[in-house]
């Protein structure tokens, strides 16, 4: 839904919430507001991305990093790179500030997003996980992580409660969970993380096997569609010891999934030095 007025300001109310610069979402709000300012700032960046995935061949994964000043207009690119590639993907697009804690994040709190992501995505498409594939993932993981269908269930029922009665599949109960306890405890937050790290390998691996199922149930509905494509926006917040860790220390370990992403990235990690060329498509 546009957050914009949707006529000229007649008072200095609405001329001042029309100032207050936001990023344009809507195509409504991209007919109206959009201005097209290639002729006088450099739009090589926004067209590399959107080539190098338009390019890009069932399978051939990529992910690509997308940097810029604050308030140059990242998140309105990005939804107009969006627009762009709607008839090569299907794109899940995620405000990281919603979903992470930016001052302390992690490359496995990032998994466990795409995974909750991935699932209320496809189950929005009425689509789902292979169930064996699923049900082998939900216990590994519970087994793991020391949990229980009980207190899973029992920590998610207010978010339950809020879906005004629609059913909610376990595996989106138990990531709803795991990052709520990141969020809140500094203490399980650490647990979480160690134990997550020691099973980076099987954690990878299932990941990926979801991530395919999931592209396979896609491009069946849609065989025009290569695949979902993440959108993590906001991600160029974080502090810089965390971007560090995210798009350097653990570069791979973002790169070793099967699938579509872009993530906005600070300034800084890109003139730090670090070569992220070697690691990620275009930065």
């Amino acid at each position: 839904m546009s957050n914009l007025p949707p006529d000229r300001a007649t008072d200095l109310p609405a001329a001042f919430r029309l100032c207050d610069v936001q990023p344009i979402t809507t195509p409504e709000d991209f007919e109206r507001y959009y201005a097209n300012l290639s002729d006088v700032r450099n739009s090589d960046t926004v067209d590399a991305v959107s080539t190098e995935l338009r390019l890009k061949l069932p399978g051939e994964f990529s992910t690509v990093l997308f940097t810029g000043h604050r308030g140059c207009g990242k998140s309105t690119e990005l939804r107009r790179i969006q627009r762009q590639l709607d008839e090569d993907y299907h794109s899940i697009y995620i405000e990281a500030d919603e979903e992470l804690d930016l001052n302390d994040a992690s490359y496995t709190d990032i998994y466990l997003v795409i995974i909750r992501k991935l699932e209320a995505e496809l189950r929005s498409l009425k689509l789902s996980f292979d169930g064996e594939l699923l049900h082998s993932f939900e216990r590994w993981f519970l087994e793991i992580t020391e949990e229980s269908e009980e207190s899973v269930e029992k920590s998610v029922k207010v978010e339950a409660i809020a879906e005004a009665g629609a059913t909610i599949p376990f595996l989106s109960k138990l990531m709803t969970k795991l990052l709520a306890t990141i969020k809140g405890s500094n203490k399980q937050k650490m647990v979480i993380r160690q134990i997550l790290e020691r099973n980076v390998s099987r954690l990878q691996a299932d990941l990926n096997l979801l991530l395919a199922d999931a592209h396979r149930k896609l491009c069946a509905k849609n065989s025009n569609l290569k695949g979902f494509l993440f959108i993590f926006d906001n991600l160029d917040r974080v502090t810089p010891s965390v971007a560090r860790h995210l798009f350097v220390n653990y570069a791979v370990q973002l790169q070793e999934l099967n699938y579509f992403g872009v993530y906005t990235v600070p300034i800084s990690v890109i003139y730090s030095g670090a070569n992220l060329n070697n690691s990620f498509g275009a930065v």
